[in-house]
């Protein structure tokens, strides 16, 4: 007769699972063969090899080999369905003729050793104990899988139930390490047969687990609740446990609030027995969560699960109700208090953050989520992340991360209630420094979460602006409105510019700015400052004919009608004259907006304007003239639309004003405004634009372009005989050209401080020979005494002092009235000098002035670039639509184009800003060079004469010069960029034969110069660009040919 092969019994623990899968099919197929060899006399020998099968398998479960559990299980698994097969009935050896007598089986074959009476106890290894309890525990999990779980157990055999409930408990006590898996196996086990079970069922298993000292325990804990908890026919008044020991829950209710203390203990594994019950010692601490979690968690946090018995008996029910733990108590008694202590050990917070991973996507209301943010939690977060060597950095920023994506994941029920629990609940008032003192960006992660309803984006702004009545401090207060900005700015594309919306985000922070007296003039600065740059982020949001800034204009007035509302800047007549005149022009300019759309900039620009005249800013009076006679005037024009004698608009001058403010949103809108009206720009306008690119970038410059002061007129009438020593000096290297300009500047400033000195030391000195009544002679040239005309002075006073003693006494006594005198004069002239000396700017003071004026020459530079790019672009559009367009505008067009080229290689020549000189570069290049004038031959005046001229007048003051600037190879580069780009439109606009000719002469003529002038750097890639120009419009013209 065939036999089992010996060695599919080897590749069962292969650590390769398709081996393993393989060798249980071929297994129970040469098993499920032996029935053909089933005859009399055959028989013996099947039950033999059955029996053979059967205790390798469960011995084979005693492996440590990796794979020889899951392997072996499987098998064992599969053959006992083999068994239970009606095919193999009556055929089978007697321990597998019914489960009982197979558990048997497995208890003998994988117990440990006990020894006999007077014989000693045969002692394990540790390695080979654990290998015999853990195969037990495969063994009756095999019991367990499908399909033979359905054949085995079932609710008419109910013995069979508890003789295997009584076998994974047994297993339970043996050792420690073996408890908790093994009642999971039982949990899962009770899960599996849960219908099966009635009332006098579960008492039984209870009293169970209560006998084995298992109830107060986590694992008796998770039994104990499901079974209470899910099964609609038990509730905790049907429970009657047998325990003399009151080792069990008070009214059979965990979730009592009597019990939370007990239940605490059992949470944190300590021992809940009876002191007078032995307490087996715990396993080796491991980093993750007891399953009773898993369990607890979604009843506590399902109140339906937990009321479910409520519905029975009336009042007292309802009484016990009342008296059962709700989460928010759960989670301050049971978690807090007991893994996020002060005290509590890093083993112990570890689990702590498990338990919020676990818990948190399980929470399903506000208050539940709030909850879990508590004091203790709040501590040891940032306690733990805010250094990357602590023990816990790593979980608690994975926890979160976790709490993020949760609200990411469903923001309408998590955001607000997380925000809140980490920044405004009261025990935590000192987290809105949260992300300052962790060293992360979570707050602001959560704030910048996107896709966001309309109702929790207000809800989000509420959560804020609420706030702001309450605030405590100035550092809370900065907190709130750069909170408030941050939304703003996060979630711009979903705000729409409207009363509905916006009005609850400004009201709140126009009260406080404009309405409620402050004595701290930080905090007046801090809402100044803020509301302006929400104002200035909210300018790009919507094309509504009212814009933000008239909308929030509109709510300072309206709010300031309120007699309750008190302004904090008193309007005096002449403001309040001003005022109004701009709120007048502002209505007008708001109704002629809706025929001109132009307007609306002019509409933003003033109302912008008019705020700040509220937030008693001077400067902006003058701003609010110049744009109502702006209005005035371009009303003016509209009428004399035809007329070539109409006045100029004058926007250049306002814009210019605005743009020296510094002010971001000033540079926005006044932008906006100068791109509604650049088609109405006269030429020679824009020399007021070029002169700021050519202005030096020192204190010199920034007094013409910011003071205008008149000290500075002597210097500007030199300023043509500068430039013609300037053309002497040689050029000043690359590298060292910013720090000789400085030094320069800080010297010219030193030897000035420097003279000042002297001249207060000799008024000084002055002052006292006076106030001393020296004669005048005595103050020598460099504004000292004379000590050798003060030494002639005393021998005199020496011989004249033989006089009679009456006189002497009379001068004595003159002598103290004069002193008296002299003690007031000389306390004055020393506190003048003081004052004086103070007033003067030395060391770092003076390297700062000169910094910061050269800054903001840089910064003006850069807004009239920005100008210019503007400009580009609206010539880009007039190109690619040229109808209806007049023939005069075209030609302003082409004028500009030249006059632009050069303002800006000039600028690159002069300036001392890398940052600068790169954004003309890419100006030039990605816009200006592309622009295609040839579009303009028909419309305007373009002749090859015009370009001739553009490129020999950009070689002669560009190209041909000693000194080329801080950026040589850049600006030459932009020089041969600009001389190709006035080629190619030579070449496109010519209709010459010979049109090559009058480029390649020209090209020699600055050749030749170049060539005899050894002062002028002029890199050869110049002239190589143009030669490899010609070689490509050579190569096109032969092959046309």
């Amino acid at each position: 007769m065939q036999v089992v092969n010996r060695d599919v019994f080897y590749r069962l623990a292969s650590d390769l699972e398709e081996e393993r899968l393989q060798s249980v099919v071929l297994l129970v197929k040469e098993l499920d063969e032996l029935k053909a060899n089933n005859s009399d006399e055959n028989r013996e020998l099947v039950v033999k090899e059955w029996n053979y099968v059967v205790n390798r398998l469960i011995n084979g479960l005693a492996s440590n080999r990796k794979g020889a559990r899951l392997g072996f299980s499987l098998c064992l698994t599969e053959v006992l369905n083999l068994a239970l097969s009606q095919k193999w009935k009556n055929i089978l050896p007697p321990n597998l003729t019914d489960i009982s007598s197979f558990l048997h089986l497995i208890s003998d074959t994988l117990s440990i050793p006990s020894s006999k009476q007077g014989e000693p106890r045969k002692l394990l290894k540790g390695k080979d104990e654990r290998g015999l309890l853990f195969g037990k525990l495969f063994a009756l999990q095999s019991l367990l899988n499908d399909p033979i779980f359905g054949k085995i157990f079932n609710k008419d055999n109910k013995a069979i139930l508890f003789e295997f409930i009584y076998e994974l408990i047994a297993l339970s006590n043996l050792k420690n390490w073996i408890k908790e898996p093994t009642l999971f196996t039982l949990f899962n086990f009770i899960q599996k047969i849960i219908e099966f079970l009635d009332r006098s069922d579960i008492v039984q298993l209870l009293n169970i687990l209560a006998s084995n000292n298992l109830t107060l325990t986590n694992e008796g804990l998770s039994i104990y609740i499901y079974l209470i908890y899910t099964n609609p026919h038990i509730s905790p008044e049907d429970i009657q446990i047998d325990n003399n020991n009151n080792n069990t829950w008070k009214n059979n209710d965990p979730f009592l609030k009597s019990n939370i203390v007990l239940l605490s203990k059992v949470l944190l594994n300590t021992s809940a027995a009876s002191q007078s019950e032995k307490h087996t010692s715990n396993a080796n601490w491991t980093p993750r969560l007891h399953y009773v979690w898993d369990v607890i968690l979604p009843i506590l946090l399902n109140p339906k699960s937990s009321d479910k018995l409520l519905n029975k008996n009336g009042n007292k029910r309802r009484k016990v109700s009342r008296d059962r733990i709700k989460f928010n108590e759960f989670w301050r008694q049971v978690i807090d208090e007991s893994f996020f202590n002060e005290k509590a050990s890093h083993e112990r917070k570890y689990l702590g953050f498990l338990i919020i991973q676990k818990t948190f996507p399980l929470l399903n209301t506000a208050n539940d989520i709030e909850s879990i943010f508590t004091s203790n939690l709040i501590r040891s977060i940032i306690n733990q992340m805010n250094d990357s060597k602590r023990y816990l950095n790593k979980i608690s920023h994975k926890t979160i991360d976790q709490i993020v994506s949760q609200c990411q994941s469903n923001s309408e029920l998590r955001l607000i209630p997380v925000l809140n629990g980490f920044l405004f609940k009261e025990e935590n008032s000192s987290s809105i420094n949260f992300d300052k003192l962790t060293k992360t960006k979570t707050i602001s992660r959560l704030i910048n979460l996107q896709d966001l309803s309309t109702d929790t984006l207000s809800k989000l702004f509420f959560l804020f602006t609420s706030k702001l009545d309450s605030f405590t401090t100035t550092t809370e207060l900065q907190f709130l409105l750069d909170s408030i900005l941050h939304i703003i700015r996060s979630h711009k594309s979903q705000i729409i510019v409207s009363h509905k919306f916006l009005d609850p985000v400004l009201e709140p922070i126009i009260l406080l700015t404009f309405f409620k007296e402050t004595a701290d003039v930080s905090i007046s600065n801090i809402l100044k400052d803020r509301l302006i740059s929400i104002l200035n982020d909210l300018t790009t949001v919507g094309e509504n004919s009212s814009s933000i800034q008239y909308l929030t204009l509109n709510l300072i007035v309206n709010l300031n009608e309120d007699p309750k509302n008190v302004l904090n800047f008193k309007f005096d007549d002449s403001l309040l004259e001003v005022k109004d005149s701009a709120i007048t022009t502002l209505k007008r300019a708001i109704e002629h907006s809706k025929r001109d759309s132009r307007l609306k900039s002019l509409v933003s620009l003033l109302s912008l304007s008019v705020i700040q005249l509220y937030l008693a800013d001077i400067d902006s009076i003058a701003t609010i003239q110049d744009l109502c006679d702006f209005y005035d005037r371009y009303k003016s024009n509209t009428i004399m639309k035809n007329d070539k004698n109409r006045p100029s608009l004058g926007i250049i001058e306002i814009l210019l004003a605005l743009f020296a403010q510094k002010k971001s949103i000033l540079k926005k809108l006044g932008l906006a405004m100068w791109e509604s009206f650049i088609d109405l720009i006269e030429l020679n306008e824009f020399d007021e634009i070029f002169d700021v690119l050519l202005t030096r970038e020192n204190k010199e410059g920034f007094a013409r372009l910011f003071e205008g002061d008149d000290e500075y007129e002597e210097i500007d009438s030199h300023d043509d005989e500068e430039k013609d020593e300037d053309k002497n000096i040689d050029d000043i290297s690359t590298e060292n050209s910013d720090d000789d300009n400085s030094s320069d500047e800080e010297n010219d400033s030193i030897v000035e401080s420097n003279d000042d000195i002297n001249r207060i030391d000799k008024e000084a000195t002055s002052a006292l020979a006076k106030a001393l009544k020296l004669p005048d002679n005595i103050i020598n040239d460099k504004g000292e005494v004379d000590l050798g005309k003060l030494e002639d002075i005393s021998d005199n006073e020496v011989h004249f002092s033989s006089s009679d003693d009456d006189a002497d006494m009379s001068d004595e006594s003159m002598d103290d009235e004069q002193m008296m005198e002299l003690d007031g004069q000389l306390s004055q002239i020393f506190s003048r000098r003081k004052e004086a000396l103070s007033n003067i700017q030395t060391g770092n003071k003076r390297k700062l002035d000169v910094k910061e004026s050269r800054e903001n020459v840089i910064a003006f530079k850069h807004r009239i670039v920005d100008m210019i790019e503007v400009y580009l672009k609206h010539i880009e559009i007039i190109t690619k639509s040229s109808e209806n367009i007049e023939r005069t505008y075209f030609n302003k067009i082409l004028n500009s184009i030249p006059l632009i080229i050069k303002s800006l290689l000039l600028c690159i020549q002069q300036t001392l800003d890398r940052n600068l000189a790169e954004k003309i570069s890419k100006l030039l290049k990605n816009k200006l060079f592309k622009i295609k004038l040839v579009e303009f031959k028909d419309c305007g005046d373009l002749t090859s004469e015009n370009i001739l001229e553009w490129i020999s007048t950009l070689h002669t003051e560009c190209i041909l010069v000693k000194k080329s600037g801080q950026y040589q190879p850049l600006y030459f580069k932009l020089c041969s960029g600009s001389s190709l780009f006035y080629c190619r439109i030579f070449a496109e606009t010519s209709t010459n034969a010979d049109l090559y000719d009058s480029l390649i002469d020209l090209y020699g003529q600055t050749t030749k110069t170049w060539f005899k002038n050894s002062e002028m750097k002029i890199p050869t890639t110049i002239f190589s660009d143009f030669h490899n120009w010609l070689s490509s419009k050579r190569s096109v013209t032969t092959s046309s040919k």
